[in-house]
Protein backbone atom coordinates (compact mmCIF):
# COMPACT_ATOMS: atom_id res chain seq x y z
CA UNK A 1 0.00 0.00 0.00
CA UNK A 2 1.36 3.44 -0.92
CA UNK A 3 2.02 6.12 1.64
CA UNK A 4 -0.64 8.78 1.62
CA UNK A 5 -1.33 11.94 3.55
CA UNK A 6 -3.20 11.31 6.80
CA UNK A 7 -5.86 13.85 5.92
CA UNK A 8 -9.58 12.93 5.92
CA UNK A 9 -10.24 15.87 3.63
CA UNK A 10 -8.13 14.30 0.88
CA UNK A 11 -9.24 10.68 1.03
CA UNK A 12 -12.33 8.75 2.12
CA UNK A 13 -12.33 8.26 5.85
CA UNK A 14 -11.15 4.83 6.95
CA UNK A 15 -13.08 4.24 10.17
CA UNK A 16 -10.98 1.22 11.20
CA UNK A 17 -7.63 3.02 11.07
CA UNK A 18 -8.20 6.65 11.93
CA UNK A 19 -11.31 6.52 14.08
CA UNK A 20 -12.91 3.36 15.37
CA UNK A 21 -15.40 4.76 17.88
CA UNK A 22 -18.43 3.86 15.78
CA UNK A 23 -20.75 4.04 18.79
CA UNK A 24 -19.58 7.61 19.41
CA UNK A 25 -20.34 8.52 15.80
CA UNK A 26 -23.76 6.90 15.98
CA UNK A 27 -24.67 8.65 19.24
CA UNK A 28 -23.55 11.96 17.74
CA UNK A 29 -25.63 11.34 14.63
CA UNK A 30 -28.74 10.53 16.70
CA UNK A 31 -28.18 13.70 18.75
CA UNK A 32 -28.14 15.87 15.62
CA UNK A 33 -31.06 14.23 13.86
CA UNK A 34 -33.40 13.62 16.80
CA UNK A 35 -32.50 15.69 19.86
CA UNK A 36 -31.46 19.15 18.71
CA UNK A 37 -33.83 22.00 17.92
CA UNK A 38 -32.22 24.56 15.58
CA UNK A 39 -30.74 27.10 15.70
CA UNK A 40 -27.98 25.43 17.68
CA UNK A 41 -24.16 25.45 17.90
CA UNK A 42 -22.06 22.44 18.91
CA UNK A 43 -18.30 22.43 19.45
CA UNK A 44 -16.22 19.26 19.18
CA UNK A 45 -13.36 19.63 21.63
CA UNK A 46 -10.08 17.78 21.24
CA UNK A 47 -6.33 18.24 20.86
CA UNK A 48 -4.75 18.33 17.43
CA UNK A 49 -4.74 14.91 15.82
CA UNK A 50 -7.45 13.37 18.00
CA UNK A 51 -9.81 13.00 15.04
CA UNK A 52 -12.16 15.99 15.09
CA UNK A 53 -12.11 16.38 11.30
CA UNK A 54 -12.57 12.64 10.85
CA UNK A 55 -15.63 12.63 13.10
CA UNK A 56 -17.16 15.54 11.19
CA UNK A 57 -16.47 13.93 7.81
CA UNK A 58 -18.16 10.69 8.91
CA UNK A 59 -21.11 12.70 10.26
CA UNK A 60 -21.30 14.68 7.03
CA UNK A 61 -21.48 11.46 5.02
CA UNK A 62 -24.17 9.93 7.27
CA UNK A 63 -26.28 13.11 7.23
CA UNK A 64 -26.10 13.51 3.45
CA UNK A 65 -27.17 9.90 2.95
CA UNK A 66 -30.12 10.58 5.26
CA UNK A 67 -31.30 13.56 3.21
CA UNK A 68 -29.95 16.38 5.38
CA UNK A 69 -28.54 19.44 3.61
CA UNK A 70 -24.90 19.82 4.65
CA UNK A 71 -22.33 22.56 4.06
CA UNK A 72 -18.60 22.34 4.89
CA UNK A 73 -16.45 25.41 5.48
CA UNK A 74 -12.79 25.54 6.49
CA UNK A 75 -12.05 29.14 7.57
CA UNK A 76 -8.31 28.45 7.68
CA UNK A 77 -8.29 28.25 3.87
CA UNK A 78 -9.53 31.86 3.70
CA UNK A 79 -7.06 33.39 6.14
CA UNK A 80 -5.72 35.73 3.42
CA UNK A 81 -9.10 37.37 2.87
CA UNK A 82 -10.08 40.56 4.66
CA UNK A 83 -13.15 38.95 6.19
CA UNK A 84 -13.54 35.24 6.87
CA UNK A 85 -17.24 35.86 7.57
CA UNK A 86 -17.71 37.27 4.09
CA UNK A 87 -15.80 34.33 2.65
CA UNK A 88 -18.20 31.96 4.40
CA UNK A 89 -21.27 33.80 3.10
CA UNK A 90 -19.89 33.88 -0.43
CA UNK A 91 -19.12 30.13 -0.39
CA UNK A 92 -22.60 29.39 0.96
CA UNK A 93 -24.16 31.59 -1.71
CA UNK A 94 -22.07 29.96 -4.46
CA UNK A 95 -23.19 26.48 -3.43
CA UNK A 96 -26.83 27.58 -3.55
CA UNK A 97 -26.72 29.92 -6.54
CA UNK A 98 -29.74 28.32 -8.21
CA UNK A 99 -31.91 29.12 -5.19
CA UNK A 100 -30.66 32.71 -5.06
CA UNK A 101 -31.34 33.27 -8.75
CA UNK A 102 -34.88 31.98 -8.29
CA UNK A 103 -35.55 34.64 -5.66
CA UNK A 104 -34.40 37.83 -7.37
CA UNK A 105 -37.70 39.57 -6.86
CA UNK A 106 -37.98 38.68 -3.19
CA UNK A 107 -34.75 40.18 -1.91
CA UNK A 108 -31.53 38.49 -0.81
CA UNK A 109 -29.63 41.20 -2.64
CA UNK A 110 -26.56 41.18 -0.40
CA UNK A 111 -26.03 37.46 -0.90
CA UNK A 112 -26.52 37.80 -4.64
CA UNK A 113 -23.98 40.59 -4.79
CA UNK A 114 -21.51 38.34 -2.99
CA UNK A 115 -22.28 35.60 -5.47
CA UNK A 116 -22.33 37.54 -8.72
CA UNK A 117 -20.06 40.52 -8.11
CA UNK A 118 -17.29 38.70 -6.31
CA UNK A 119 -15.71 38.97 -2.91
CA UNK A 120 -14.10 42.37 -3.48
CA UNK A 121 -17.50 44.08 -3.81
CA UNK A 122 -18.81 42.11 -0.86
CA UNK A 123 -15.91 43.16 1.32
CA UNK A 124 -16.65 46.81 0.65
CA UNK A 125 -20.34 46.27 1.36
CA UNK A 126 -20.55 44.25 4.51
CA UNK A 127 -17.34 44.39 6.55
CA UNK A 128 -18.39 47.59 8.33
CA UNK A 129 -21.55 48.18 10.30
CA UNK A 130 -21.82 51.74 8.90
CA UNK A 131 -22.37 50.48 5.35
CA UNK A 132 -22.35 53.39 2.91
CA UNK A 133 -25.34 53.77 0.61
CA UNK A 134 -23.02 54.40 -2.33
CA UNK A 135 -21.30 51.02 -1.84
CA UNK A 136 -24.68 49.30 -1.77
CA UNK A 137 -25.88 51.11 -4.85
CA UNK A 138 -22.67 50.52 -6.82
CA UNK A 139 -22.52 46.90 -5.86
CA UNK A 140 -26.11 46.13 -6.71
CA UNK A 141 -26.07 48.07 -9.99
CA UNK A 142 -23.09 45.99 -11.13
CA UNK A 143 -25.19 42.83 -10.81
CA UNK A 144 -27.24 42.14 -13.93
CA UNK A 145 -31.02 42.50 -13.80
CA UNK A 146 -31.10 43.51 -10.15
CA UNK A 147 -33.22 46.51 -9.37
CA UNK A 148 -31.73 49.18 -7.19
CA UNK A 149 -32.88 48.64 -3.61
CA UNK A 150 -34.56 51.15 -1.43
CA UNK A 151 -31.79 52.70 0.64
CA UNK A 152 -33.88 52.59 3.76
CA UNK A 153 -33.98 48.78 3.67
CA UNK A 154 -30.22 48.61 4.18
CA UNK A 155 -29.74 51.15 6.93
CA UNK A 156 -29.16 48.27 9.33
CA UNK A 157 -26.76 45.95 7.56
CA UNK A 158 -26.65 43.40 10.36
CA UNK A 159 -30.42 42.91 10.30
CA UNK A 160 -30.38 42.66 6.52
CA UNK A 161 -27.76 39.91 6.58
CA UNK A 162 -29.66 38.08 9.31
CA UNK A 163 -32.88 38.10 7.30
CA UNK A 164 -31.20 37.01 4.09
CA UNK A 165 -29.29 34.24 5.85
CA UNK A 166 -32.44 32.91 7.56
CA UNK A 167 -34.35 33.05 4.26
CA UNK A 168 -31.59 31.18 2.41
CA UNK A 169 -31.35 28.50 5.10
CA UNK A 170 -35.15 28.16 5.14
CA UNK A 171 -35.21 27.73 1.35
CA UNK A 172 -32.50 25.06 1.47
CA UNK A 173 -34.31 23.26 4.28
CA UNK A 174 -37.61 23.18 2.38
CA UNK A 175 -35.90 21.51 -0.56
CA UNK A 176 -34.74 18.74 1.80
CA UNK A 177 -38.01 17.77 3.51
CA UNK A 178 -37.63 20.57 6.06
CA UNK A 179 -34.54 18.96 7.60
CA UNK A 180 -32.26 21.50 9.30
CA UNK A 181 -29.17 22.64 7.44
CA UNK A 182 -26.02 21.32 9.13
CA UNK A 183 -22.95 23.55 8.69
CA UNK A 184 -19.50 22.29 9.64
CA UNK A 185 -16.67 24.68 10.58
CA UNK A 186 -13.37 22.82 10.57
CA UNK A 187 -9.94 23.87 11.88
CA UNK A 188 -11.15 26.95 13.74
CA UNK A 189 -8.18 26.56 16.08
CA UNK A 190 -5.77 26.82 13.13
CA UNK A 191 -7.01 30.29 12.19
CA UNK A 192 -5.38 33.51 13.26
CA UNK A 193 -6.97 34.61 16.55
CA UNK A 194 -8.77 37.58 14.99
CA UNK A 195 -10.24 35.43 12.20
CA UNK A 196 -11.43 32.83 14.69
CA UNK A 197 -13.02 35.45 16.94
CA UNK A 198 -14.63 37.15 13.95
CA UNK A 199 -16.32 33.91 12.92
CA UNK A 200 -17.33 32.99 16.48
CA UNK A 201 -18.92 36.39 17.00
CA UNK A 202 -20.72 36.12 13.67
CA UNK A 203 -22.14 32.80 14.83
CA UNK A 204 -23.66 34.48 17.85
CA UNK A 205 -24.71 37.77 16.27
CA UNK A 206 -25.59 36.90 12.67
CA UNK A 207 -26.28 33.22 12.04
CA UNK A 208 -27.75 31.74 15.21
CA UNK A 209 -30.88 33.79 15.12
CA UNK A 210 -34.61 33.22 15.64
CA UNK A 211 -36.18 31.18 12.87
CA UNK A 212 -32.90 29.85 11.49
CA UNK A 213 -33.16 26.12 10.71
CA UNK A 214 -29.44 25.68 11.08
CA UNK A 215 -27.15 23.53 13.22
CA UNK A 216 -23.48 24.52 13.37
CA UNK A 217 -20.84 21.93 14.30
CA UNK A 218 -17.38 23.37 14.96
CA UNK A 219 -14.15 21.46 15.40
CA UNK A 220 -12.01 23.44 17.82
CA UNK A 221 -9.58 22.86 20.66
CA UNK A 222 -11.32 24.59 23.57
CA UNK A 223 -8.01 25.56 25.18
CA UNK A 224 -6.85 27.30 22.00
CA UNK A 225 -10.21 29.04 21.62
CA UNK A 226 -9.97 30.44 25.13
CA UNK A 227 -6.43 31.66 24.40
CA UNK A 228 -7.76 33.41 21.28
CA UNK A 229 -10.47 35.10 23.32
CA UNK A 230 -8.02 36.18 26.00
CA UNK A 231 -5.57 37.53 23.40
CA UNK A 232 -8.27 39.35 21.46
CA UNK A 233 -9.56 41.06 24.59
CA UNK A 234 -6.11 42.01 25.87
CA UNK A 235 -5.55 39.33 28.46
CA UNK A 236 -8.89 39.37 30.24
CA UNK A 237 -9.46 36.90 33.08
CA UNK A 238 -9.81 33.21 32.28
CA UNK A 239 -13.36 33.10 33.66
CA UNK A 240 -14.44 35.75 31.15
CA UNK A 241 -12.98 33.66 28.31
CA UNK A 242 -14.81 30.58 29.60
CA UNK A 243 -18.13 32.41 29.83
CA UNK A 244 -17.60 33.96 26.40
CA UNK A 245 -17.00 30.51 24.92
CA UNK A 246 -20.11 29.10 26.62
CA UNK A 247 -22.17 32.01 25.35
CA UNK A 248 -21.39 31.02 21.76
CA UNK A 249 -21.60 27.24 21.98
CA UNK A 250 -24.78 25.64 23.25
CA UNK A 251 -23.03 22.32 23.73
CA UNK A 252 -19.43 21.07 23.81
CA UNK A 253 -18.70 17.40 23.09
CA UNK A 254 -15.26 16.05 23.93
CA UNK A 255 -13.49 13.64 21.64
CA UNK A 256 -13.48 10.17 23.21
CA UNK A 257 -10.31 8.75 24.71
CA UNK A 258 -8.76 6.08 22.48
CA UNK A 259 -7.85 2.88 24.26
CA UNK A 260 -7.20 0.94 21.05
CA UNK A 261 -3.95 2.57 19.90
CA UNK A 262 -2.16 -0.78 19.65
CA UNK A 263 -4.89 -2.33 17.47
CA UNK A 264 -4.98 0.75 15.25
CA UNK A 265 -1.19 0.71 14.80
CA UNK A 266 -1.04 -3.03 14.18
CA UNK A 267 -3.62 -2.81 11.40
CA UNK A 268 -1.87 0.20 9.89
CA UNK A 269 1.56 -1.48 9.99
CA UNK A 270 0.22 -4.61 8.30
CA UNK A 271 -1.20 -2.52 5.48
CA UNK A 272 1.84 -0.28 5.01
CA UNK A 273 4.85 -2.50 5.69
CA UNK A 274 6.46 -5.22 3.64
CA UNK A 275 8.33 -7.26 6.20
CA UNK A 276 10.53 -10.22 5.54
CA UNK A 277 9.52 -13.28 7.57
CA UNK A 278 8.40 -13.42 10.32
CA UNK A 279 6.45 -10.28 9.46
CA UNK A 280 3.56 -10.87 11.87
CA UNK A 281 5.81 -10.86 14.94
CA UNK A 282 7.70 -7.79 13.78
CA UNK A 283 4.44 -5.93 13.18
CA UNK A 284 3.22 -6.78 16.68
CA UNK A 285 6.53 -5.80 18.24
CA UNK A 286 6.63 -2.44 16.43
CA UNK A 287 3.01 -1.65 17.33
CA UNK A 288 3.63 -2.59 20.97
CA UNK A 289 6.88 -0.58 21.18
CA UNK A 290 5.41 2.58 19.67
CA UNK A 291 2.28 2.32 21.84
CA UNK A 292 4.22 1.90 25.09
CA UNK A 293 6.87 4.51 24.31
CA UNK A 294 4.27 6.94 22.96
CA UNK A 295 2.14 6.74 26.09
CA UNK A 296 5.23 7.19 28.25
CA UNK A 297 6.19 10.23 26.17
CA UNK A 298 2.62 11.52 26.71
CA UNK A 299 1.55 11.39 23.07
CA UNK A 300 -2.24 11.54 22.90
CA UNK A 301 -2.74 12.30 19.23
CA UNK A 302 -3.54 9.34 17.00
CA UNK A 303 -2.16 11.32 14.08
CA UNK A 304 1.23 11.49 15.81
CA UNK A 305 1.27 7.74 16.39
CA UNK A 306 0.60 7.14 12.71
CA UNK A 307 3.29 9.69 11.82
CA UNK A 308 5.84 7.62 13.79
CA UNK A 309 4.88 4.50 11.85
CA UNK A 310 5.12 6.37 8.53
CA UNK A 311 8.47 7.95 9.44
CA UNK A 312 9.98 4.60 10.38
CA UNK A 313 8.66 3.10 7.16
CA UNK A 314 10.34 5.88 5.16
CA UNK A 315 13.55 5.45 7.17
CA UNK A 316 13.61 1.76 6.21
CA UNK A 317 13.14 2.65 2.54
CA UNK A 318 16.16 4.98 2.66
CA UNK A 319 18.12 2.37 4.61
CA UNK A 320 17.11 -1.00 3.10
CA UNK A 321 19.86 -2.90 4.95
CA UNK A 322 18.68 -1.70 8.36
CA UNK A 323 17.63 -4.52 10.69
CA UNK A 324 14.72 -3.71 12.98
CA UNK A 325 15.36 -4.80 16.58
CA UNK A 326 12.11 -5.77 18.32
CA UNK A 327 11.51 -4.09 21.69
CA UNK A 328 14.88 -2.29 21.70
CA UNK A 329 15.07 -0.45 18.39
CA UNK A 330 16.99 2.80 18.83
CA UNK A 331 15.65 4.48 15.67
CA UNK A 332 12.03 3.83 16.64
CA UNK A 333 12.55 5.47 20.02
CA UNK A 334 14.30 8.43 18.44
CA UNK A 335 11.30 8.87 16.14
CA UNK A 336 8.96 8.71 19.14
CA UNK A 337 11.03 11.48 20.72
CA UNK A 338 10.93 13.47 17.48
CA UNK A 339 7.13 13.30 17.34
CA UNK A 340 6.60 13.91 21.06
CA UNK A 341 9.15 16.70 21.56
CA UNK A 342 10.39 18.08 18.27
CA UNK A 343 12.45 20.94 19.86
CA UNK A 344 14.29 18.49 22.12
CA UNK A 345 15.01 16.17 19.19
CA UNK A 346 16.47 19.08 17.22
CA UNK A 347 18.64 20.10 20.17
CA UNK A 348 19.92 16.54 20.48
CA UNK A 349 20.85 16.45 16.80
CA UNK A 350 22.66 19.80 17.09
CA UNK A 351 24.37 18.64 20.27
CA UNK A 352 25.61 15.47 18.56
CA UNK A 353 27.08 17.51 15.70
CA UNK A 354 28.93 19.77 18.15
CA UNK A 355 29.96 16.99 20.58
CA UNK A 356 30.66 13.95 18.44
CA UNK A 357 32.33 11.97 21.23
CA UNK A 358 29.40 12.16 23.68
CA UNK A 359 26.86 9.44 24.31
CA UNK A 360 23.18 10.21 24.16
CA UNK A 361 22.89 10.14 27.98
CA UNK A 362 25.67 12.74 28.15
CA UNK A 363 23.90 14.87 25.55
CA UNK A 364 20.66 14.67 27.55
CA UNK A 365 22.51 15.65 30.74
CA UNK A 366 24.01 18.61 28.91
CA UNK A 367 20.63 19.81 27.71
CA UNK A 368 19.24 19.51 31.24
CA UNK A 369 22.15 21.51 32.68
CA UNK A 370 21.83 24.24 30.07
CA UNK A 371 18.13 24.60 30.76
CA UNK A 372 18.73 24.75 34.52
CA UNK A 373 21.52 27.36 34.21
CA UNK A 374 19.22 29.60 32.17
CA UNK A 375 16.84 29.63 35.10
CA UNK A 376 14.00 28.22 33.04
CA UNK A 377 14.06 24.44 33.49
CA UNK A 378 12.25 22.66 30.68
CA UNK A 379 9.85 20.12 32.25
CA UNK A 380 10.26 17.78 29.26
CA UNK A 381 13.88 17.13 30.25
CA UNK A 382 12.72 15.56 33.50
CA UNK A 383 10.05 13.29 32.11
CA UNK A 384 9.94 9.54 32.62
CA UNK A 385 10.49 9.04 28.91
CA UNK A 386 14.07 10.32 29.23
CA UNK A 387 14.71 8.47 32.47
CA UNK A 388 13.55 5.19 30.95
CA UNK A 389 15.12 5.34 27.51
CA UNK A 390 18.06 7.73 27.51
CA UNK A 391 19.79 7.50 30.90
CA UNK A 392 23.23 5.95 31.09
CA UNK A 393 22.01 2.58 32.35
CA UNK A 394 19.14 2.31 29.87
CA UNK A 395 19.07 0.53 26.52
CA UNK A 396 20.31 3.53 24.55
CA UNK A 397 22.24 5.60 27.10
CA UNK A 398 25.65 4.53 25.80
CA UNK A 399 24.80 5.00 22.12
CA UNK A 400 26.72 7.64 20.18
CA UNK A 401 24.13 9.61 18.27
CA UNK A 402 26.74 11.09 15.93
CA UNK A 403 27.77 7.61 14.75
CA UNK A 404 24.13 6.79 14.00
CA UNK A 405 23.85 10.02 12.01
CA UNK A 406 26.92 9.15 9.96
CA UNK A 407 25.56 5.69 9.24
CA UNK A 408 22.00 6.97 8.59
CA UNK A 409 22.21 10.60 7.38
CA UNK A 410 18.42 10.96 7.12
CA UNK A 411 18.25 11.18 10.91
CA UNK A 412 19.49 14.77 10.73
Amino acid sequence: MKLRALDPLLYPVDKDIIHNENSFIEHFYQLITRSIQPPYVVSIDGLWGTGKTTVMKILQDKLEKSGFPVFWFNPWEYRQTESVVLAFLQCLAAENKSFLKETKKSGKKILRVLLESGLDVGLKMVTKNNLSLKDIKDGLESTEEVQSPSHEKYENTIEAIKKEFVALIDGISKKHDNNPVVIFFDDLDRCLPDDSIQLLEALKNLFVTKGSKCIFICGIDTRIAKQFISTHYNGIEEMFAINYFRKIFNLTISMPFSSNIYDMLLKYIKEQYEWEDPGEEKSKSLARMVTEAGLQAEIFSRRKYLNIIDNFNVFRKFNPDYNFTPAKDFIVHLLVLKEALQPVYEELIQGALKNRDKTISQLISGLTSIAANKGKPRPEYKGEFFVEYFKKEANFGNEYLYKWMVKHPTLA
